[in-house]
């Protein structure tokens, strides 16, 4: 049998108050009752007192008429008197009939009345004796009995004012009864009103102490949970026992809470540990596979640019199109490494989305025409649309969405359709790649964007790939709060549409924009001292290699505490420093050259990092340390060409 969980609480909480409230009915019930009586006596002796008062009055005035009646009949005044002293004496023997009845349980009163009506009786006597000497024209015995009844009315004036000052007496004690009466009714009813006053108060300091106290602690207990104080414990040894109960429930979670948050935060710790091992892994990873893909990226370029026709041409191209796929894989890695960390930061620049697209169609279109593809591109309106954006970011967007419409598309055609749309200051924008390739099953349709994810393995021998361009491209539209979804058919092909939007941008006059590939690379005239630091003999060849044809004047260092010693015996307008050495890193070695040109007060050496490290914290790094440019590995020899005729 299931108990109120709330009863405990509820007996303590609604007991005195039953109790005070029903003594309180009680107690105004009784009072009221004994003062109803007590008021009902009160006003009956009023009611009394009006009554007898009123009859003595009539008394009285009838009294007076009988007098002057028998002093006209004396004076044998014509009046016919006989019918009216009868009628006029019946009335007074009512009327003391009435006083009788009235005064008879007063003792007091009896008597006055009953002196009273002898007095009438004696004064109807005379009356008589006046009416008979009248009769009998008897006028000494007539005036006789007129004088004495005159005497015997004076009496009976005298007794009747007696009687009269008796009931004023009377009716001032009973309104003074009655006042006091009220004064008790109000003290009585205060008393009561304090007494319930005083046990509500009572009953409002039991509340607080036992009930509104310990639930405060409960709140301010939640409220420190809620800010992730884990360690809150309270105590209410007063509360009723659901309270109490509550309170060791609230107890047990809070330690729960707090053991749980440790393990959290152990967890974290460990979790960040292995994050951030993770990170040195691929910092370092990157950094060793690099290093060799520079010197294999840079070789390859220059075999690829010596050789115009013959097999040597077809193998330096091949080995060209492996070590770009090598550093894809690469870029992909950690392009998803740092959006899992959320170490990826948007830029936001003037870009013309219209050249964009233009620019990265013609660098994909010639791979579709290559495996015999159709290629389309539009973009609506055909107008330039600036835009506020990051055009490395979604560079890598469409790249990874068109080489995936083309790498998965034996035959047909490729196409990308933009169109911009402006409104209120902002521009929106909707890319649809689609492809008539392979296509993709509906049951891998929820899965497409997930890491390491491709709708066929036989599909990913075939065609191969890391499975982490869609994920990157998801994660890279949801960072600029857009939205992709794909819509495919088996054999039939797929479709991705991409929606953005972005702040409209002022139009800038900036040049063309060309790929670094196919960019002419120009060769600056003027002779330059450079202290080329690193300590890979391949890498250092190759730069070499770079600027065979310059008129550059290149001296070499192992690692920066070399470097550091050359430049204390020669002044160089460049350095090309390598960062990772061993002996002294090209951190320490930057910041040992600012020393010596602060302390010798020479002028400010460019310094270009040349660094398989392109991890952001790194850069960071690089140039707090003092670099002036910072490329990454592999170096491209346009880059290098250019950054270096930067230099005055």
């Amino acid at each position: 049998m299931s108990r109120n969980p709330f009863q405990s609480l509820q007996s303590q909480l609604l007991g005195p108050l039953v109790a005070l409230l029903l003594l309180f009915t009680l107690l105004f019930g009784y009072f009221s009752l004994v003062l109803h009586r007590e008021h009902a006596k009160i006003t009956q002796k009023i009611s009394l007192n009006s009554q007898v008062g009123r009859h003595a009055d009539e008394v009285t005035r009838i009294s007076a008429q009988i007098q002057r009646l028998l002093f006209e009949l004396h004076t044998n005044a014509p009046i016919s008197y006989e019918a009216e002293l009868a009628r006029l004496t019946a009335q007074r023997t009512e009327r003391l009939a009435q006083i009788r009845a009235l005064t008879k349980e007063n003792k007091r009163w009896s008597s006055l009345g009953v002196s009273m009506a002898g007095g009438i009786e004696d004064a109807s006597f005379l009356q008589l004796q006046v009416v008979v000497a009248a009769k009998n024209n008897n006028l000494g015995r007539s005036a006789l009995a007129l004088s004495q009844l005159s005497m015997i009315f004076e009496i009976n004036s005298s007794r009747l004012k007696d009687f009269r000052l008796h009931l004023e007496n009377d009716l001032q004690s009973n309104a003074r009864e009655l006042e006091s009466l009220l004064t008790q009714t109000i003290c009585i009813f205060l008393a009561i009103t304090g007494l319930l006053a005083t046990g509500l108060w009572g009953i409002a300091f039991l509340y607080r102490v036992h009930i509104l106290t310990p639930l405060q602690k409960l709140h301010k207990g939640l409220q420190s949970l809620s800010k992730g104080e884990m360690n809150s414990q309270i105590r209410t040894e007063s509360a009723p026992r659901e309270l109490r109960e509550m309170t060791a429930d609230f107890n047990k979670m809070a330690s729960s809470l707090q053991a749980r948050q440790e393990d959290l935060t152990r967890a974290r710790e460990l979790a960040l540990s292995a994050s951030q091992a993770k990170s040195d892994f691929l910092a370092n990873m990157s950094h060793e596979i690099r290093t060799p893909l520079n010197t294999i990226v840079g070789i390859t370029d220059e075999l690829t640019a010596l050789e115009s026709t013959g097999t040597r041409k077809e193998y330096a191209q091949i080995l060209s199109n492996s070590s770009q796929v090598l550093l894809n894989i690469v870029n992909d890695i950690l392009d998803f490494s740092k959006l899992e960390d959320g170490s990826i930061s948007l830029v936001r620049i003037p870009v013309d989305m219209n050249e964009l697209t233009e620019r990265i169609s013609s660098v994909v279109a010639p791979m579709a025409h290559k495996k015999g593809l159709e290629f389309e591109r539009s973009f609506v309106p055909n107008d330039p649309c600036w835009v506020l954006t990051d055009p490395k970011r979604i560079e890598q967007i469409i790249l990874n969405l068109l080489g995936n419409a083309i790498k998965f598309t034996d035959s047909g055609k490729v196409m990308i359709q933009v169109s911009a749309v402006k409104y209120q200051g902002n521009t929106s924008i909707s890319m649809r790649v689609s492809d008539t390739g392979a296509g993709i099953s509906q049951e891998d349709l929820t899965t497409i964007f997930e890491r390491f994810t491709q709708s066929d393995a036989s599909i990913t021998r075939k065609h191969g790939g890391t499975g982490l361009g869609l994920s990157i491209v998801k994660q890279l539209v949801l960072l600029m709060h857009g939205q992709i979804t794909v819509e495919s058919q088996p054999g039939k092909g797929s479709e991705f549409h991409v929606e953005l939007q972005f702040p409209e941008a002022m139009p800038i006059q900036s040049p063309r924009t060309q790929s670094t590939h196919s960019a002419a690379i120009t060769v600056s005239r003027e002779k330059k001292q450079i202290l080329l630091v690193d300590d890979s003999t391949d890498n250092r060849a190759l730069i070499e290699i770079y600027l065979k044809n310059s008129p550059h004047e290149i001296t070499m260092a192992e690692n920066g505490l070399e470097a550091v010693g050359q430049f204390e015996l020669k002044k160089f307008d460049l350095i090309l420093m390598d960062l990772q050495m061993p002996v002294m890193d090209g951190y320490e070695a930057i910041k040992k050259i600012r020393i010596l040109e602060t302390d010798k007060g020479l002028r400010k050496t460019r310094v270009i990092a040349l660094s398989a490290y392109i991890m952001p914290e790194e850069i960071e790094r690089g140039y707090l340390a003092g670099c002036d440019d910072y490329l990454t590995k592999p170096i491209r020899k346009n880059d290098l060409m250019a950054a270096i005729d930067q230099t005055d």
